[in-house]
């Protein structure tokens, strides 16, 4: 029999080319099912979005850009709503895409060659996000409803009462937003609806059944790891979110609210990238890294555990999952700063008021010496010249009785001061320094420089500044002939005070 059949050419070659296209298609079915394991095969469309070879996560974020792109217009009586349909509750699960992919991919096996490329209705649509959506668009005489919530109140739920009003039944326009937002050359444009009476599907006498439930979901813990610290789902949050299943005997947890809950928690975890900064200085001064850079991170698998949070709810056990980050590089970047001394000339006149002590020459002579000494104003590119005709402003070595009777309210006997262009010096403050200088030993020279430095600062445009810390140097425009504040003395500007005037000298 073999024989025969070896021989007669009629029948054997045809079957031997049958059993090779048998094998090659075989072969090519496995080969697609392997290949495409992980994404949708080419020319894959979604509604008539193109999904072809994108991954689940791709193909998903392809879906979302459509419906946050996508614009609705309901209109209900005197009410107009316009709003992205991701806005009204459009939405596609990574699980519905999944199911799709693992079809298409046996579709593949089975028939490799003429297997259908697109996609089986996938969109769902969130009726509690909608009601959310819409609500506050009708006005407060149409009471909107709200339905019964779970809340917490000192660790224990309690349920908090629903309220009857006037809806947007989404029954009524799912279809039209479906339509318009993948279908456009069959929508309709603006969706006419309008609003109805409504109960509340969820009232207390539901939510009351399931309160112990809700109560042992509250009392677990339910966190994320980055493998060195813990960041705690809001569990407040969640119970607001429960809803009980179709035959009210079970709490559960949307996944679109499972992922709400998780990149609130995760954007704890996540960091920014620190930017390196390298600073060029005008004034010829080493270019210098001012700003190390640090690399951030982003949590790139909340989408994947969004549904083990649900189990976990659906099943009133703790949770917590591991996550895993992109690498968000940092940037480096170059800028320059204008570090250059300016050089600004303020000139001065020497005057007395009333009957002083002091020698006016031996005063100008030191108030001289003070104004062009480097550990002064000077160092911000200031440089004072005594004139005897206009001038800038006035350096007034003042007889104490003046100051009050001059400038009440404003200055008095015991202390220097500065009033418009006027500069002064009390004679005594000169001559005798403060009791708390004395006391912290500082000598009569340095004061005469602090009170110089202190009044023309104001000059300048230097208000008062404070003691930063105990022990530490007083700022030259600190009170330090009142006080010093717990700091030392200190009769020469700091350096931030030096390149505050530098800054206003630009």
């Amino acid at each position: 029999m073999l024989r025969k059949f070896y021989k007669n050419k009629f029948v054997f070659i045809p079957s031997v080319v049958l059993g090779v296209l048998i094998l090659a298609y075989v072969s090519f079915g496995l080969w697609q099912y392997t290949t495409t394991s992980s994404q949708f095969a080419a020319s894959t469309t979604l509604y008539g979005i193109n999904i072809g070879n994108q991954s689940v996560n791709d193909a998903k974020a392809t879906v979302n850009t459509q419906l946050a792109n996508s614009k609705v217009i309901i209109t209900a009586n005197d009410v107009t709503i316009e709003d992205t349909a991701a806005n009204l509750g459009v939405y596609i699960s990574d699980s519905q895409l999944s199911q799709a992919l693992s079809a298409q991919r046996l579709n593949r096996l089975v028939n490799p060659l003429f297997y259908n490329k697109y996609t089986a209705p996938l969109v769902s649509i969130d009726e509690l996000q909608f009601q959310k959506s819409t609500l506050p668009a009708i006005p407060q005489d149409k009471q909107p409803p709200k339905n019964a919530s779970f809340v917490v109140a000192e660790d224990q739920v309690t349920i908090q009462d629903a309220v009857s009003g006037n809806s947007i039944l989404l029954s009524d326009v799912a279809q039209n937003i479906v339509n318009i937002v993948f279908n456009p050359t069959n929508a309709n444009g603006t969706i006419q609806t309008t609003l109805k009476q409504v109960t509340p599907v969820l009232n207390t006498e539901i939510l009351s059944k399931l309160k112990d439930k809700a109560q042992a979901i509250y009392n677990n813990t339910y966190s994320l790891s980055d493998g060195t610290n813990n960041y705690e789902i809001s569990k407040l949050r969640l119970i607001t979110m429960l809803i009980p299943n179709s035959n009210y005997t079970e709490l559960t947890l949307r996944e679109s609210d499972s992922l709400i809950l998780l990149e609130e928690a995760a954007a704890k975890a996540n960091k920014p990238a620190v930017n390196e900064i390298t600073t060029n200085y005008k004034s010829g001064k080493p270019q210098a890294v001012t700003t190390q850079g640090a690399d951030g991170r982003n949590a790139n698998n909340i989408g994947k555990i969004a549904q083990q949070l649900v189990t976990a709810v659906n099943q009133q056990t703790a949770f917590t999952s591991q996550l895993s980050f992109d690498t968000v590089p940092f940037q480096k970047k170059q800028i320059t700063v204008d570090d250059t001394v300016r050089s600004v000339t303020y000139t001065y006149r020497i005057i007395t008021w009333g009957n002083t002590k002091s020698s006016l020459d031996d005063f100008a002579a030191k108030v001289a010496q003070t104004l062009a000494d480097g550990r002064g104003w000077a160092q911000a590119g200031v440089t004072f010249a005594r004139v005897s005709g206009a001038s800038n402003f006035d350096i007034v070595l003042s007889e104490p009785s003046e100051l009050p009777a001059r400038y009440p309210g404003t200055c008095d006997s015991t202390y220097s001061c500065r009033v418009g262009r006027y500069v002064i010096i009390n004679d005594d403050r000169w001559r005798l320094a403060t009791p708390s200088w004395n006391a912290a030993g500082g000598s009569l020279r340095d004061y005469q420089h602090m009170v110089v430095n202190h009044e023309v600062g104001h000059r300048l445009g230097r208000g008062h500044e404070f003691c930063s810390a105990a022990g530490q140097p007083a700022p030259v425009m600190q009170q330090q002939s009142i006080s010093l504040q717990g700091c030392t003395f200190n009769p020469w500007p700091l350096p931030y005070e030096i390149a505050a005037v530098q800054r206003s000298n630009r």
